[in-house]
């Protein structure tokens, strides 16, 4: 047998378990806080005993530690027949106390089962590693000294001078009373936690019952509005309501008005349905007189859109033909484009040879002026050479003259004379002479002035023609440039007709796609046109039988409004 729970007791139990989940786990997480500070706390407890049991020895005088005769004193404080102080301080404290001298116990209030006390004995290792050998304090939660499990701390005692650890002071609390007390804590907080859920609880049920009474408000409403009582007044209280159930409230109420709204369009429209019926008959007459002509304008369409199926046959393949077209010019201008590129070649080459040339005759008219030149200063040089020549036939003659006077006197002088004649006749033959040279010179001179004019000419000559060529040269590279340019052209022309007829041929794809599709189209429009004069003959019959149906129609709606009435508005 099922447990039926009612809408109250499921948000109680959905809002009480997540409580109940939480402050449980609190609880737990408490315990577990307190547990670390219990054990924190316990550790300062057990340090600070410690410590005000050190600072009583070390405060009565600065005298080192020592252990002489069985005894561990400090100055004149013989500190191991001290037993009233550790005794009185486990009355007080519950703790346990014990001094070390090294690792042995030399003093405590433990005792043994046979009332001695536990002294003579060594520490543990791992304390005496910890305190005697670092010199650091140490604590441990759980020890067993004398099968008692005590929470302990160890404080190394050291020398005033020189800092050596001379031993220990231990102070315990027994594991019984420390968990005890814990139980307690532990015990306080759960209550603690227990009253706060109750606490919760009454504030969650308060809450709740007033969710509950607000939402049983709502389903009323509901129930009124399922029994087809539309004339509610929701509670001006409960619209202005801001939370989740004020918001189903108004979602109410916003459906009571909108099923209003809805059922008065429905009677409105019930009685337009009535009318429209009664008209609906004498359209369906007049419908039924159409179709025929409807029949015989389907069977032209059906007749066109065989035409067009036809016609885009056609046109498909003159579309054909285009294609083989563009496939051939585009052959052509490859071919051309091909052309171009060995034309610019062969123009590249011949721009190269008119360079070379154009230095070579630049070289040429270079040497030719410096033969010039040099021509020039020869013909100069040959001309002062006439000059001098000249010079010295003149100076020949006047020579020959003055030794034709010197031989005159000297044969007027007799015998005194005759050395004389013979050095005038020497220089008679010697003015011979260079008068002969001068005129040897003066016709190599007169050749070479010649030969150099004729020279100046000719160099002149090659200096035109060598202008004249370069001339030519560069009208020949103005030529070329100009060719290149338009071989440039055409290639770019050619790249251009390419790009237009790679986009022909994608155009001529897509018509060709599209004719087909167009094709397709007008096949189906043939069928479908002789599916639509079928399916027109089965509408003449479907609206005298609709006919027929419309005199239900009204009745239908008249018990529509009769339903309706039973609304309340």
């Amino acid at each position: 047998m099922k447990l039926k729970l009612n809408f109250s007791m499921r948000i109680l139990l959905i809002t009480f378990i997540p409580i109940i989940g939480i402050s449980l786990f609190l609880t737990i997480l408490n315990i577990k806080g307190l547990s670390k500070t219990s054990d924190k706390l316990l550790e300062e407890e057990l340090r600070n005993t410690g410590m005000t049991i050190l600072q009583n020895y070390e405060s009565s005088n600065t005298d080192n530690y020592e252990y002489k005769n069985d005894i561990f004193s400090k100055g004149d404080i013989k500190i191991s027949e001290e037993f009233n102080y550790i005794d009185k301080l486990k009355e007080k404290t519950g703790l346990y106390v014990t001094i070390f001298y090294n690792d042995t116990r030399v003093i405590t209030n433990i005792m043994k089962e046979n009332g001695e006390r536990f002294i003579g004995t060594k520490a543990d290792p791992k304390v005496i590693d910890a305190v005697i050998k670092n010199g650091e304090m140490f604590y441990t939660s759980n020890i067993s000294i004398n099968g008692i499990e005590c929470a302990a701390n160890y404080i190394p005692i050291k020398q005033p001078y020189g800092g050596q650890v001379i031993g220990m002071v231990f102070v315990g609390k027994d594991r019984t009373i420390v968990d005890s007390d814990m139980s307690k804590l532990n015990t306080i907080s759960f209550i603690c936690q227990i009253v706060i859920i109750l606490i919760l609880s009454v504030l969650s049920s308060i809450s709740i019952r007033q969710m509950v009474k607000v939402m049983k408000y709502s389903t009323n409403n509901l129930i009124k509005v399922k029994d087809g009582d539309l004339s509610i007044k929701i509670d001006e209280k409960m619209l202005k309501r801001t939370d989740e159930i004020g918001d189903v409230i108004r979602g109410t109420d916003n459906l009571i008005q909108s099923l209003r709204d809805i059922l008065n369009n429905i009677i409105i429209t019930s009685k337009t349905l009535e009318a429209f019926s009664s008209n609906f008959n004498e359209s369906a007459e007049n419908i039924s007189g159409s179709m025929a002509n409807i029949n015989a304008a389907v069977g032209e369409i059906a007749n066109g859109a065989t035409s067009q199926a036809n016609e885009t046959q056609n046109a498909s393949s003159q579309i054909f033909d285009i294609g083989n077209a563009i496939d051939l010019t585009k052959n052509h201008v490859e071919l051309l484009d091909s052309s171009s590129k060995k034309m610019r070649e062969y123009n590249d080459n011949a721009n190269y040879t008119l360079n070379e040339l154009s230095e070579i005759s630049n070289k040429t008219k270079e040497s030719v002026g410096i033969v010039k030149s040099q021509t020039d200063l020869t013909n100069s040089s040959a001309l002062e050479i006439r000059t001098a020549t000249e010079l010295i036939a003149d100076i020949a003659d006047q020579t020959n003259l003055l030794s034709l006077n010197a031989s005159i006197e000297a044969a007027r002088a007799g015998e005194a004379g005759k050395g004389f004649a013979v050095v005038a006749e020497e220089i008679r033959k010697l003015a011979d002479q260079s008068q002969n040279s001068a005129k040897v010179i003066a016709d190599i001179v007169e050749k070479l002035i010649k030969n150099s004019n004729t020279s100046v000419s000719t160099m002149n000559d090659v200096e035109t023609i060598i202008n004249e060529q370069n001339n030519k040269l560069d009208s020949t590279k103005k030529i070329f440039k100009f060719v290149n340019d338009e071989i440039i052209g055409v290639r770019n022309v050619t790249v251009k007709i390419s790009e237009e007829i790679a986009n022909l041929n994608n155009l001529k794809n897509s018509l060709l796609n599209s004719i087909e599709s167009l094709a397709a189209i007008a096949e189906e429009n043939a069928a479908s046109t002789e599916e639509t004069s079928a399916s027109m003959t089965e509408l003449s019959q479907a609206i005298d039988k609709t006919s027929g149906e419309a005199e239900q129609f009204v009745l239908l709606s008249e018990e529509l409004v009769k339903s309706i009435s039973k609304f309340k508005l």
